[in-house]
């Protein structure tokens, strides 16, 4: 048992694959069973949510993200699914041009940019 306490356990499959849709497939993920255990000991929130089966994949939407540097961040996403991987997915995020978001990014990614005079000669 992952989960620990009355209705919390990760529930057996009875007649179709009645185990939560992040665990489908993965029985023996190590790290995924560690995620799970980790955020459960965080909060009510996750562990309810998730002894409900409430945590669930959004395809499209918004996320409000702070920054300990420079703030919140709100990021536009588009989730779609790899058909090379079952369980896999690549999540699409983006800031409109010119936001405030957009520059806050751009202010953070010049953090990590080398100027001209360090960038190494390869000629």
């Amino acid at each position: 048992m992952l989960l620990q306490g009355p209705g919390l356990g990760i529930r057996p499959p009875r007649g179709p694959d009645r185990r939560h849709p992040a665990r489908r497939g993965r029985p023996h993920d190590k790290a995924l069973s560690d995620l799970i255990g980790e955020l459960s000991t965080r909060g009510d929130t996750f562990r309810e949510r998730w002894a409900r089966y409430d945590v669930r994949h959004h395809r499209a939407g918004a996320k409000r993200l702070n920054c300990p540097l420079v703030g919140d961040l709100t990021f536009t996403y588009e989730t779609t699914r790899l058909t090379a991987d079952d369980g896999l997915y690549l999540i699409l995020c983006s800031v409109p041009p010119g936001s405030r978001d957009a520059d806050t990014l751009d202010l953070l990614a010049s953090w990590n940019t080398p100027h001209p005079a360090q960038q190494p000669d390869r000629s």
